[in-house]
C-alpha cells in the first residue's frame, strides 16, 4: 500500500514537473527518492557519525585531562 501511495506521489510530482510552462521542452527531470539507496547519503552518515564518535572521543580525552591535571595540583598543594 505505502509503495502505491509513493509511486501516485512521484507521478503527481512528475505531472507537475511536465505540465509547467516554465520547463523547457526536452529538459532532463530527475525526480528524487528519499528511499531510494544512495552512496553520498551514506558517505554522509557516515561522515556524522565519525564525527559524533570523534566528538565523544575528545570530550572524554579531555575531561580525563582535566582530571587528571585537578589531581595533581591537589598533591602540588598538599606537599
Amino acid at each position: 500500500m505505502i509503495h502505491h501511495q509513493l509511486t501516485v506521489k512521484r507521478l503527481r510530482n512528475l505531472w507537475a514537473i511536465l505540465s509547467d510552462p516554465n520547463v523547457p521542452e526536452g529538459a532532463v527531470i530527475q525526480l528524487s527518492n528519499d528511499k531510494e539507496f544512495s552512496p553520498i547519503r551514506v558517505a554522509m552518515e557516515d561522515k556524522v557519525q565519525i564525527e559524533n564518535a570523534d566528538s565523544q572521543m575528545l570530550s572524554r580525552i579531555r575531561a580525563l585531562s582535566q582530571s587528571k591535571a585537578k589531581a595533581l595540583q591537589e598533591t602540588k598543594t598538599k606537599s
